[in-house]
């Protein structure tokens, strides 16, 4: 039963079992006490020092009080509380000395990896463990599975990193204010720090700013829209943010309580970011964007916390809050490539299926300020989750700043520190600051710019957001290099995604926008590659590429009308991972730089299981052919290999009535593994499939807003006269303009298509024949997609497999002639007859037929009926039936015997000992299949399963 004593009880003396419902009643009476509704659940305080805590899912159908009882007497497990809103979950603990506990550390406890948890699989530790512990996991594993467990995750205290500003230098001082103070003037705004705030509006270079005064004066505030901010705090006695301070979507994760206030030295960070988007108009500091809006601060970021705390506060008061922004993530080394567990994943799904009642919490990261090591925001599991708004960020002059990281999973960006410039807002102690910056300022200023969106429209869905984002977005920075025209006529760029955000633009498109219809996806076989990876100096012509051949036909049946997020689940070896490039490049032509080279990640251990993301594709049929192309041009003399990859699209459904719901498990299903019908290694030039993109054309944006005349109360006067249409790619909805075609070239490049369908598959396999050299007769041995080593290997044992068989056949024919010329031959000796099996006549002539015996010299008419007359015996009598197949001389008896058993001796050899009751020999067989999954675990460095 549920058992939240923690002390040690004597020994022999029974654990007290107080009923499921007196359990259920008191913590309904806890929770009303509090006031905290389910979907509000909070961790009490946890003593990782003495216990273990893990977080249990089990399956719709199991009691989980039987369920808590069974384990609370048989393991001393504890029941700590249901975890949230998260259907099914449960929060255990045991003792750390407790013997439950050895067994939990061989689940996983006993590493520090995230992604750490079992899913109802064994998981195997990456080193060898001793046979009884081996044994008792075993028996372990399957009593948990039988008792309805679907998941275990061993939580482990953890740390996130802040997403600090980078040090820049002084801003210049400039005098040319007259615009700001005209808007000062009509909105009523007396924050003395207002004139900084550069991105609000920006004088000195004109439209580089987020365009948010002419919504100002439509009176679109952020009234009704409450923006939690996750990180370390709130100061929500400051002057500037006391007044929208939102408690019931506040939560202190690290001290335990409703009041989320900053209790260390370098507590401010949260308190910063709450400035820009909630600040209020008074007279202290500055203004926030949405500064009618409600904040609410869940700190996490001081302390350690567990992936179940961690999946809490991202469902924290999700029925109340509506935008979650997010400025932290895994380190920004270049080195580090981490994604959120199992139970982060499930609390981030969760909040987009059932968050702001089912319209989906909005989830807005940082993209991150690695650019400076080398980093790329496709290495984070967080940025680069299809459930994320990725923003990136651009100093005031539309310029990248050095630390800002690119990739394919960047939505847009906003503006943050730079060019001598950072971000004005508030401060811990009630003080304020001009010193923020990093993507750190640039998510806060999306999640403001989303609140005012969210006023216009509150009925817009999660993926409504990210259409409108997108579609909104102004490029920036025109002139440098990178930026490619979509299929549906945007721009794209790895460093800026779509371009800045535009705050009058997206929320006048977001007044007549139609909601789009709900999700759908496609999921493609594995295609299971092999290829070779070399160095080549012109990585476009070199590395290993693959394609994956999709239908019109197959996204139809998936209910995927066009695509949205594109990931890519794929498995490299290779001992540099920080020198590979992967490149996906769509039927459309468009390219996605999912990895890019990192100098300073010099892990050995590949790319295991891991999930890249782009938006760059949007708007696409996603009907074609999508080429992944791998390759090293950083670091000669290493090679490596593109094992196999999955492609995954995700999109609006084509049929709204036939949409479901995602699921995890869906990701867990295994899959329909494709093999290439040719090697994939071989370096080959790829014609273009599309001619140079056109330059993006030039930024158009609106400059800063004055005050409307006295006359006009909703639009200022030096606002864009034209309406939202004029603002780039203003279509209502995007458009797929592009149609699948074959590619030029297409026919001549030797890469294989995976696909499901037949007729793909059939044609690769032709076009793979078509160029095997007719002058080698190795050219006729099928490769199977293998490289050189594996074949050799695959081919040489199925040789020594053959040979072996061949002869143990051999030797039985040999031996079996050899017995039947010796009885043939030997009847007419003293000692032929003794022990010697009696065949039948037809069975005789049976075998001589077999064998080819001619024993018509040998034979003896009388032998059947009497002994050798010096044998000192009677005559044999004739046998009654001489045809009988049973009778046995005592030579038979002993040739039966001395057959059989030379025949277990040469099979002890090849004996596995099933006997169940046999410890040992279960654990010698079973310990040789687990090496090798082990070892498998301990290069991939994976999500570990049982």
């Amino acid at each position: 039963m549920f058992d939240s004593h923690r002390k040690s009880r004597p020994h022999g003396r029974a654990r007290p079992r107080p009923s499921w419902l007196s359990v259920l009643a008191s913590s309904l009476y806890a929770s009303s006490v509090a006031g905290v509704v389910s979907a509000n659940n909070v961790l009490s305080h946890h003593d990782h020092e003495n216990r273990v805590y893990f977080a249990v899912e089990l399956h719709d159908v199991v009691d989980p009080a039987s369920f808590s009882s069974k384990y609370a007497d048989s393991h001393n497990w504890t029941f700590e509380q249901p975890l949230g809103s998260l259907k099914n979950h449960y929060l255990f603990s045991v003792e750390k000395d407790a013997a439950s506990k050895d067994l939990l550390h061989n689940m996983g406890a006993g590493h520090t990896h995230p992604n750490h948890h079992l899913e109802g699989k064994l998981w195997h530790n990456s080193v060898q463990t001793d046979e009884s512990i081996h044994k008792r996991r075993l028996d372990h594993h399957q009593e948990l599975v039988v008792d309805g467990l679907k998941s275990l995750q061993v939580l482990v205290p953890h740390s996130l990193s802040k997403r600090l500003p980078i040090p820049v230098p002084a801003p210049p001082v400039d005098s040319s204010l007259q615009v700001i103070q005209d808007a000062m003037d009509y909105l009523q705004i007396s924050d003395p720090l207002f004139p900084k705030q550069w991105h609000l509006i920006n004088p000195i270079q004109p439209g580089h700013d987020i365009n948010v005064t002419g919504v100002w004066y439509q009176n679109v505030t952020g009234k009704g829209i409450a923006v939690a901010v996750v990180d370390d705090g709130l100061d929500m006695d400051h002057p500037d943010l006391q007044a929208n301070y939102f408690a019931d979507g506040s939560w202190d994760f690290n001290d335990k309580g409703p009041d989320p206030r900053p209790r260390l030295a370098d507590d401010h960070h949260g308190t910063r970011c709450c400035g820009e988007i909630a600040a209020v108009r008074n007279e202290a500091c500055g203004v926030g964007i949405a500064y009618d809006s409600k904040i609410a601060g869940i700190r996490i970021l001081s302390k350690q916390i567990s992936e179940a705390e961690e999946a809490l506060a991202l469902n924290y008061g999700m029925d109340k809050n509506d935008i979650y922004s997010c400025s932290w993530g895994p380190p920004d080394d270049g080195i580090a490539m981490a994604a959120p567990g199992l139970v982060v994943k499930q609390a981030i799904l969760n909040g987009v299926q059932n968050g702001r009642n089912k319209l989906g919490s909005l989830f807005v990261f940082a993209s991150g300020n690695g650019a400076a090591n080398g980093d790329n925001c496709n290495f984070d599991g967080y940025t680069n989750s299809i459930y994320s708004i990725t923003v990136a960020a651009i100093d005031r002059q539309g310029m990248h700043p050095f630390y800002s990281e690119a990739c394919s999973a960047n939505m847009v960006v906003t503006y943050s520190s730079g060019s001598s410039d950072k971000i004005v807002t508030t401060d811990v102690h009630g003080l304020c600051t001009d010193q923020h910056g990093g993507t750190s300022a640039a998510a806060p200023i999306a999640a403001g710019i989303f609140a005012l969106v969210l006023e216009v429209r509150p009925d817009l869905t999660w993926r409504d957001l990210q259409y409108l984002a997108m579609d909104t977005a102004v490029p920036v920075n025109i002139h440098e290099p990178g930026w490619q025209k979509t299929s549906i006529g945007k721009q794209f760029h790895h460093k800026y995604g779509y371009g800045k955000l535009d705050t009058y633009a997206i929320v006048e498109r977001a007044k007549t926008w139609q909601v789009v219809k709900p999700q759908s996806w496609f999921f493609s076989p594995k295609a299971v590659v092999n290829g070779a990876i070399k160095f080549d100096p012109d990585g476009a012509n070199g590395g290993s590429k693959s394609l994956i051949s999709v239908t019109a036909d197959e996204l139809s049946k998936a209910n995927v009308e066009r695509i949205e997020h594109v990931n890519v689940l794929v498995n490299i070896r290779h001992i540099n991972r920080g020198s590979l490039t992967v490149v996906l490049t769509s039927p459309d032509g468009v390219k996605s730089e999912l990895a890019a080279p990192r100098i300073k990640d010099q892990s050995a251990d590949g790319i295991v299981d891991w999930t890249f993301m782009s938006v760059a594709h949007w708007g696409e049929s996603g009907v074609g052919d999508w080429q992944l192309h791998v390759y090293n041009n950083k670091k000669e003399t290493l090679d490596g290999e593109l094992v196999d990859w999955t492609l995954k699209l995700w999109g609006e459904a084509k049929d709204a009535s036939k949409a479901r719901l995602f699921s995890l498990d869906e990701d867990n299903k295994p899959d329909n593994e494709v093999t290439p019908p040719a090697s994939t290694s071989s370096p080959v030039p790829v014609e273009s499939t599309t001619s140079p993109s056109p330059p993006p054309p030039a930024e158009t944006t609106a400059p800063a807003a004055a005050p409307p005349p006295a006359e006009t109360t909703t639009q200022p006067p030096s606002e864009p006269s034209t309406n939202p249409a004029s603002v780039p790619g203003a279509q209502t909805t995007p458009t797929t303009t592009a149609t699948a075609t074959k590619k030029p070239g297409a026919d001549d490049e030797k890469v294989p298509v995976i696909s499901s369908a037949p007729s793909a598959t059939t044609s690769a396999a032709a076009t793979a024949s078509a160029t095997a050299t007719p002058s080698s007769i190795w050219s006729l041995i099928p490769t199977f997609g293998l490289t050189g080593k594996t074949l050799s290997w695959v081919y040489g044992s199925i040789l020594i497999i053959a040979g072996f068989v061949l002869g143990v056949v051999s030797y039985i024919f040999l031996s079996r002639r050899k017995d039947l010329l010796a009885r043939l031959r030997g009847r007419q000796s003293n000692s032929s007859y003794e022990f010697d099996l009696i065949p039948s006549a037809a069975e005789a002539d049976e075998e001589r037929e077999l064998f080819g015996v001619d024993d018509s010299d040998e034979s003896d008419d009388d032998d059947d009926h009497h002994h050798h007359p010096d044998d000192g015996l009677p005559p044999r009598s004739p046998s009654p039936n001489p045809d009988t197949k049973t009778q046995k001389t005592g030579r038979g008896i002993y040739d039966t015997y001395a057959k059989s058993k030379d025949v277990d001796d040469d099979t002890e050899i090849f004996r596995v000992d099933t006997d169940v009751s046999d410890d040992d020999d279960d654990d010698e067989v079973s310990h040789g299949s687990t090496s090798s999954s082990t070892n498998h675990d301990a290069d991939s460095d994976q999500t570990q399963l049982l």
